[in-house]
């Protein structure tokens, strides 16, 4: 395979995954919220404890909001 059938293949490769990259945040930002999303209060933006009192204080406050 010549140098330039090469450059060309990994050209065209950066371009197909910069492009595959710009869809997949495109099709991100339209889609929905789904029904029962729990918005994290701010003071735990990715938290993963499950047994913390921020968390669960915030998990109950949504769901509370949300049976008014």
């Amino acid at each position: 395979m010549t140098e330039w059938a090469r450059i060309l293949i990994a050209v065209a490769l950066v371009i197909g995954l910069v492009a595959l990259l710009i869809l997949s945040y495109v099709l991100n930002k339209r889609t929905k919220k789904p029904e029962g999303c729990v918005e994290i209060n701010e003071h735990c933006p990715s938290c993963n404890v499950e047994g913390c009192p921020t968390r669960s204080a915030s998990y109950e406050d949504n769901n509370l909001k949300g049976e008014e």
